[in-house]
């Protein structure tokens, strides 16, 4: 049976979108995954889940460096290096 959403439940939506896996938030707000996508997109809320690395890690795992040069994956000889300043 179908149940309206209180204004409880949207603010634990909002608070736990991007934070946790659509399963676990449809668990907390005791509704279907289905219900609580459905929500989420009339409210315009992603429920992507953000990963936890820092704006560092990101930066590194982009392959930008500090002063924003990107680095490029080269292999010689069958090894794997990097080369600076490749845009």
């Amino acid at each position: 049976m179908r149940r309206p959403w209180s204004e409880e439940d949207i603010a634990k939506l909002r608070s736990m979108a991007r934070r946790y896996p659509t399963q676990r938030i449809a668990a907390e707000l005791g509704r279907g995954v289905s219900a609580t996508r459905v929500k989420a997109h009339h409210l315009r809320l992603s429920l992507n889940v953000r990963s936890k690395a820092t704006k560092q890690q990101r930066k590194q795992q982009s392959g930008t460096t500090k002063d924003g040069d990107r680095s490029r994956r080269v292999e010689i000889n069958g090894k794997c290096s990097f080369a600076a300043g490749a845009k």
